[in-house]
């Protein structure tokens, strides 16, 4: 068992879909006083083996320092979702009995596997057509590895993806929110949240969107950006010692603003689209019962 205190450890985790609108939820939540958030969301500690071994102490002195001053601290990331299988168990082992909370942001799975299709694009990791990657995915197998190099139609899958947290932990320990409920009614959802979180409903946040359409101006300067070691972190180790870690994030963040261009990706193609809907349909039906809300226009376009 852990040696320190839930006083410290995060008492809810946001585990939304990728491209679902996480981001602009988790700008949110962080405007409110009595929310601890890390500076950065997508952290991993949970997905991640070579952070999860390092243990619950190194998590907490890394990133939840001055946590306890908080009623509602969160751990935020979409790799959660994705590496459901691991992370539930992960997560029951380390709380017992200890009530924690989820809120699941999701997205129609055709629109966002498409938008997370051009974000590949944009970070210069994707350079085939929609279509073609839909493929390559298909001849993947997806249990060989917890994060395959395209997921786009897997990571759509949003009841397998939840079954794993709802064996570990009580379906009301749940809040479940669409991205339409951010894009027409943010003020609302985010008062329900904070309800759902037992923290001062009454504040009100700004809604600020991030990650809007663009591509690489160079796809190789963003190729090596991204690479985790590399020529980059040859450049950046010697300031490892004296620059903290978020200011070398946002460092490389700017330097990956900075080689990105506005961009407005053309249409889905219908039939792709159609193609899509149709291999949703069960999957759909099944996670409509799982949250109970009418998701038909999801595949009846």
């Amino acid at each position: 068992m852990q040696s320190v205190s839930f006083d410290v450890l995060p008492n809810f985790f946001i585990i939304g879909a990728e491209k679902a609108g996480t981001t602009t939820f988790f700008n949110g939540l962080k405007q409110h006083s009595q929310i601890y958030l890390p500076f950065s969301k997508d952290r991993g500690y949970f997905s991640k083996d070579e952070l999860f071994m390092r243990g619950i102490d190194w998590y907490v002195d890394t990133i939840y320092k001055g946590a306890n001053n908080y009623s509602a601290r969160g751990d935020a990331s979409v790799q959660y979702l994705i590496a459901s299988k691991k992370v539930a168990p992960r997560i029951k082992e380390t709380y017992g009995e200890q009530k924690v909370l989820f809120i699941a942001i999701f997205r129609d799975p055709v629109e966002r596997a498409y938008s997370a299709y051009w974000h590949k694009v944009r970070e210069g990791s994707e350079t085939i057509s929609f279509s073609e990657a839909l493929l390559a995915e298909a001849l993947q197998n997806p249990s060989e590895v917890i994060f395959p190099r395209r997921y786009y139609f897997h990571a759509g899958c949003y009841a397998k993806r939840l079954e794993p947290f709802l064996q570990h932990f009580p379906h009301q320990n749940f809040l479940f929110i669409l991205y339409e409920d951010l894009t027409t009614a943010f003020a609302r959802t985010m008062k329900q949240s904070f309800q759902f979180l037992g923290v001062d409903s009454r504040i009100a946040v700004k809604q600020v969107w991030s990650n809007p359409a663009s591509i690489p101006r160079s796809r190789q300067f963003q190729q090596w950006l991204r690479q985790p070691y590399g020529l980059l972190w040859e450049v950046v180790k010697p300031l490892s010692k004296i620059a903290p870690y978020s200011l070398r994030r946002k460092v490389k963040r700017r330097l990956k603003s900075a080689n990105l261009r506005r961009f407005s990706y053309t249409p889905i193609d219908e039939r792709v689209a159609m193609d899509l809907r149709a291999r949703y349909k069960d999957e759909i039906r099944r996670f409509e019962e799982i949250i109970g809300r009418d998701l038909s226009h999801w595949y009846e376009q």
